[in-house]
């Protein structure tokens, strides 16, 4: 299965990579040159000036392997994906969906959002005694949203449920890294302007990558979305997985290596206008840590069983598929379990 394959990370400024012998040889300065089979790689992310030969780019669309160039801040600018697949049935389905039974599947999506960022903060309150009344205050604040949009009567009022379930969330989301250096009370993205804001975008960048592929891989279009509404350019499907997938995936995570300080402030740096980003060898840090963390399993209600944390993107998009196509009643979407 593509889905139990990896990701080659290309960070290092000036790193050439190119095809030889059915391999992906890669040659960065001042260091040996490293190979890996190309079969055994299912996407290529290229951070800033990274050079990819034709040749590569050929063999990786041949052999489905998708590429990802993102700056080295972590924003997206382009893919480089081989032909089109998928059931053309599946993706006309998706389509009437749009406009006929969206409701379902947004109110589904934008409940287990709220449930997975209430069972982070459940989680923080067993760790921080002092804090502990805080945190369940605002956990029965995100119960109450969380059930408001799920019963909302349509989707432009489920969005208002998620909207305000995301205000009372990154509010106390900035307060709970132990470093005050990754401390923030606001979400800011383009540029994010410090370092927690910083490691939030480079991480989300990452997983949508991963959302994107899944949606691609199981024969949907990641531009024809439900809570996100349509916009050229915009993977508005793959944003959809991602809501869910935030707190589990991305937010813990974040927490987690900065609370251990396997992340620390000497890891960014400051660019002029105010922006901050991973320094070379942060970033280096990080995807190490990230690779970790995809590997480990979490327990899935819908499957009974646990899975990688790598695969949930794939998962969700293949249970979003089957309800579309009429296999299952009802979208199942992936709802974190409190420790």
């Amino acid at each position: 299965m593509r889905n139990q394959l990896r990701t080659l990370y290309l960070s290092t400024p000036g790193t050439t990579a190119r095809i030889e012998h059915a391999a992906i040889k890669v040659e960065r300065p001042d260091q040996p040159a490293v190979r890996v089979p190309l079969r055994e790689v299912d996407s290529i992310i290229a951070y800033g000036h990274i050079n990819l030969t034709t040749d590569l780019i050929h063999a990786c669309a041949q052999n489905s392997t998708r590429i990802t160039y993102l700056t080295r801040a972590g924003r997206f600018i382009a893919q480089c994906n081989g032909p089109t697949t998928g059931n053309v049935f599946l993706r006309r389905a998706q389509y009437r969906t749009q406009v006929d039974t969206a409701l379902g599947i947004t109110t589904a999506a934008i409940n287990a959002k709220i449930l997975n960022s209430r069972t982070l903060l459940l989680d923080t309150a067993k760790d921080r005694a002092g804090d502990a009344v805080r945190l369940r205050r605002i956990c029965d604040q995100l119960a109450t949203l969380a059930s408001q949009a799920r019963y909302a009567p349509d989707i432009d009022i489920a969005r208002g449920y998620e909207g305000q379930a995301a205000a009372v969330y990154l509010r106390v989301l900035g307060t709970l890294p132990t470093n005050p250096a990754f401390r923030f009370t606001k979400r800011t993205r383009r540029p994010p302007l410090d370092p927690g804001n910083a490691i939030l975008s480079y991480l989300y960048a990452l997983a949508t990558t991963r959302c994107v592929a899944a949606c691609e891989t199981v024969g949907l279009d990641p531009q024809a979305g439900y809570l996100h509404t349509d916009r050229p350019g915009r993977p508005s499907l793959a944003l959809d997985l991602l809501e869910e997938l935030r707190a589990p995936l991305v937010e813990r995570f974040a927490l987690t290596i900065i609370n251990r300080r396997q992340i620390t402030e000497a890891d960014l740096v400051e660019r002029p206008g105010g922006a901050w980003e991973l320094t070379d060898a942060g970033r280096r840090t990080l995807l190490d840590a990230w690779d970790t963390h995809l590997k480990q399993p979490v327990p899935h209600r819908a499957l009974e069983e646990p899975v990688a944390r790598r695969d949930l993107p794939h998962i969700q998009a293949n249970l979003l598929a089957r309800h579309l196509r009429g296999d299952l009643n009802h979208y199942l979407p992936f709802r974190t379990v409190p420790r």
